[in-house]
């Protein structure tokens, strides 16, 4: 969305392109029972492919195309409906749009290092990643082995896995795993720490989504 938001902000009745291309990108994954092993970020292409499961590729690929068509179709036909034309000041109003997408953003980053800490730490900073629970010992500590096996797993090396009691994570960790019902616990306890919320420890959709971002 980084590189096409600002000519929606331009004109903002084109997110009906969006939004059209959405929905049917949406039911292309859908009628062909196809999905990713994690949260695509950035939502780019190479993104896309590189968490597409195998055997999915051509669902992901014909999604992905359905919704460029439909967008570009919905959009087009907007734009000659409201009788748009090109003015003398689009450069201009590029810039303009261009800033408010980017001031959007950062106030969005604003709101989530609020609500427990950076999402923006590089995988290569990446050093220490606590599991935290109740008591530090049962679920955490069963959510810090596996997580362990996986990044061996995938040969990630030099990050440190440990579980603990939730008020008693040490400040060198740089990311802090726990459940969602803690997680505001954490986040008063550890208010400058990437918080990631789970529902599981073992298999949730969150953890495969870190884990792809440590590789």
């Amino acid at each position: 969305h980084e590189l096409y938001f600002p000519y929606v902000l331009m004109n903002p009745i084109t997110i009906i392109g969006m939004i059209g291309g959405a929905m049917s990108g949406i039911a292309t994954f859908q009628l062909f029972n196809v999905g990713l092993v994690a949260g695509p970020s950035p939502g780019s292409i190479f993104a896309y492919l590189a968490l597409t499961p195998k055997g999915n590729f051509l669902g992901i690929i014909s999604g992905v195309l359905v919704a460029t068509v439909v967008s570009f179709i919905i959009t087009s036909f907007t734009l000659k409906a409201i009788g748009a034309e090109k003015e003398e000041d689009d450069k201009e109003s590029f810039e303009q749009a261009a800033e408010k997408s980017k001031s959007m953003k950062e106030e969005g980053k604003k709101v989530l290092n609020s609500r427990g800490g950076s999402s923006t730490i590089a995988a290569e900073n990446i050093s220490k990643i606590a599991f935290a629970c109740d008591a530090g010992a049962g679920s955490s500590a069963l959510g810090a082995t596996t997580f362990r096996k996986k990044l061996k797993k995938n040969n990630i090396e030099g990050i440190e896995v440990e579980h603990y009691n939730i008020e008693d994570v040490p400040e060198d960790a740089d990311i802090i795993v726990v459940h969602k019902n803690l997680a505001d616990r954490a986040r008063r306890s550890h208010q400058k720490k990437r918080i990631v919320t789970i529902e599981n420890f073992i298999g949730d959709p969150n953890l495969e989504s870190l884990l792809a971002e440590l590789k």
